[in-house]
């Protein structure tokens, strides 16, 4: 799959005083050097930050958030709290960021599911473009395929011919349905012309846990979430187009199955 990114977003205000903030907040975050001080110069923020991460722990979106935090801190001169609020694709997540008060202390760190979801969804509690306000970007990488390190295939053209072999027998791990990582398997599946079962899970973390403890033989997962683990893990990037994201991830492209 190609990159996917990380978008901060909180609840639109009211008109110029949180258009006001979220420069200001946005200034903090960018501008280090020469104008560091100008969340100083307004009332925001003058109590702690939260930060909701609509996945569980031990996912990129989670790294990424802890990653980032404390020189936000810094900034802002003010503690940020990360919030782990993960079911339902992100939308529980992105549920409670759309519905808290309107004064920028609760704002969001989602993926590319912020889109997804307005076309997954019949109905959803919340509306994205009335109910939040973009931030910035503060981030993008590309997805892996990955497999435990004990499963019978040791690349992509014996997994394909494994799983070609036994419709049905093979199933996949997913940050949950409706996901990045799940649509980029159904993608991989439909493109390779595969029968396997999706097991989708609350979040990357848990999933990555089970693949790697052999629960799962595979799943698709930004390169992020298993860094650390890819010295027990096999991956691969896919398509080709794909920027390379580990010299231990070699470009794959499955051919279609016209059979």
């Amino acid at each position: 799959m190609n990159a996917i990114g990380s978008v901060l977003v909180s609840v639109p205000g009211v008109a110029d005083a949180l258009a006001h903030r979220r420069r200001l907040f946005l200034g903090a975050l960018l501008a280090v050097a020469s104008c560091g001080m100008a969340a100083a110069q307004d009332a925001y923020p003058n109590k702690p930050v939260h930060l909701v991460v609509p996945y569980p722990p031990g996912g990129t979106g989670d790294i990424v958030a802890r990653l980032l935090v404390p020189a936000w801190s810094e900034l802002l001169k003010q503690p940020i709290v990360v919030e782990n609020r993960g079911g339902a694709g992100s939308n529980i997540g992105l549920d409670y960021v759309a519905k808290a008060a309107p004064d920028g202390y609760t704002i969001g760190l989602f993926d590319s599911a912020l889109a997804i979801n307005a076309t997954l969804y019949a109905k959803l509690p919340y509306d994205a473009q009335r109910d939040l306000t973009p931030i910035m970007v503060v981030g993008k990488g590309p997805l892996v395929l990955v497999v435990n390190p004990s499963f019978a295939a040791t690349t992509l053209a014996e997994l394909l011919a494994l799983a070609r072999a036994k419709p049905g027998s093979l199933s996949y791990a997913s940050a949950g349905s409706g996901t990045p990582v799940h649509l980029a398997a159904e993608m991989f599946k439909t493109t390779a012309g595969l029968d396997i079962v999706h097991v989708p899970y609350k979040g990357a973390g848990p999933a990555v846990t089970d693949v790697l403890g052999g629960q799962v033989p595979m799943m698709f997962s930004r390169a992020g979430t298993v860094r650390d683990s890819s010295p027990r893990a096999r991956c691969a990037r896919w398509p080709s187009s794909a920027p390379a994201a580990s010299p231990a991830c070699p470009t794959s492209r499955p051919s279609p199955n016209r059979a």
